[in-house]
């Protein structure tokens, strides 16, 4: 029950959910819960994927102490000692805080590479009744190098977790994913979100996306300089309008997001899957890279299965 809105990436927050009126809607093809939602479980692990890098950090302590830096005549002593202890303290050595996820509902153009890997889990409340009420988990890694050449993402997703039906349901994807040379981190990517799938799943549309993602900064001379990430795509099967939905169609259509991260610590995103709109935040408490994303899809009620309440959680590991 979750879609293609962290990741991640994430070194990522970040790998890793149309109008007539609603008669129409009801009396045609009802949008499958488990594909417009698949990859939200993916999506706060991948954006920690982007952020698990060591800080770069001023010439270390051993570089400044040689004796070229003080004089022929000076020679290690307590003296330099007491100077190192001095300056260790200003030297940040703790592990950087993962990025809060800046996107919800949509996927990214920007995935895991070689030695990434991410889990993430979720869970939605169905406004509308209990119907819809349920959990999946996804899994994923990275192969290739998205900057020196291409990067591939390989996942799979576990759409039914309840002890009465688990892994009776899900789906695989993949993900070619680049970042343009020269660009400012201009990302491209195109994915297939149930290259192979099982159980209820296989009643989704196919859907194979192709997406573009930029980061600006909004305030680029302040310390706090309000990264702003925006993502434009178009695909079908998740992607789709309402009104494709209803007469069965699997024809192509637009989806983007948009997402800020506030502080380091939380991300404000909302994203429009081609037949609803998402309002999401994303939250990265702890230095390690662990982040969640809770938010509201479907906000305006425009879909048959409605609105709901969503909250995922991922983990991203680099190695």
């Amino acid at each position: 029950m979750i879609a293609a809105l962290m990741g991640a990436t994430a070194p990522g927050l970040a790998e890793e959910t149309n109008s007539p009126d609603m008669s129409s809607i009801l009396q045609g093809e009802q949008q499958p819960a488990d594909q417009a939602l698949t990859s939200l479980a993916q999506e706060p692990a991948m954006s920690t994927l982007l952020s698990l890098d060591p800080p770069e950090v001023a010439p270390t302590l051993a570089q400044a102490t040689g004796s070229d830096q003080f004089g022929d005549s000076f020679s290690p002593s307590e003296d330099l000692q007491q100077l190192l202890n001095d300056l260790a303290p200003l030297v940040d050595t703790r592990t950087p805080r993962p990025t809060p996820g800046s996107t919800f509902g949509t996927p990214t153009a920007y995935g895991a590479n070689w030695r990434q890997a991410f889990v993430g889990t979720s869970g939605i409340i169905d406004f509308e009744g209990p119907g819809r009420t349920d959990g999946s988990f996804s899994v994923g890694a990275g192969f290739g190098n998205s900057i020196s050449s291409v990067g591939v993402e390989v996942s799979m997703s576990v759409t039914s977790v309840s002890p009465d039906d688990f892994a009776d349901s899900g789906s695989f994807g993949l993900k070619v994913h680049k970042i343009v040379p020269n660009t400012n981190g201009l990302g491209l990517a195109v994915g297939w979100s149930n290259a192979l799938d099982w159980g209820d799943t296989q009643d989704a549309a196919e859907t194979i996306y192709g997406v573009a993602s930029k980061s600006f900064a909004l305030r680029p001379n302040n310390n706090n300089r309000l990264p702003l990430s925006v993502s434009l795509g178009l695909g079908t099967g998740s992607f789709r309008s309402t009104g494709a939905i209803a007469a069965g169609d699997n024809v192509p259509n637009l989806f983007g997001s948009l997402g800020v991260v506030l502080i380091p610590q939380v991300s404000l995103a909302t994203s429009w899957t081609g037949s609803q709109w998402n309002l999401g935040m994303g939250i990265a408490p702890f230095r390690v890279p662990l982040t969640f994303t809770l938010g509201f899809t479907d906000v305006t009620d425009n879909t048959v299965n409605g609105s709901g309440f969503n909250i995922n959680a991922g983990y991203s590991i680099k190695f």
